[in-house]
């Protein structure tokens, strides 16, 4: 999972907020971002193969953001998403 721990290392120096890091079945792991003051948030989705998923969920809208590449996932949307839900 080193695509996965690089994304982090990035996240880490972006955001000031810790997020929820969890693995999921079949390999994936989750880094879930929440901002309860928007009632928004923003999921990044690391597959095993590399590949990322981003979801983001802001004042009812959602959108979803699919990269062939982890690394890449920023700036496909990610830092978008992380800034449509006030994650500083």
């Amino acid at each position: 999972m080193a695509l996965a721990r690089r994304l982090l290392t990035t996240l880490a120096t972006e955001t000031r907020q810790s997020p929820d890091i969890q693995p999921l079945r079949g390999g994936d792991v989750a880094v879930d971002y929440r901002n309860p003051n928007v009632e928004g948030g923003v999921m990044f989705v690391v597959e095993p193969n590399g590949a990322g998923i981003c979801y983001y969920r802001a004042n009812g809208t959602r959108n979803r953001v699919r990269t062939s590449d982890a690394r890449e996932i920023l700036e496909a949307g990610g830092r978008y998403a992380l800034a449509k839900v006030g994650i500083e």
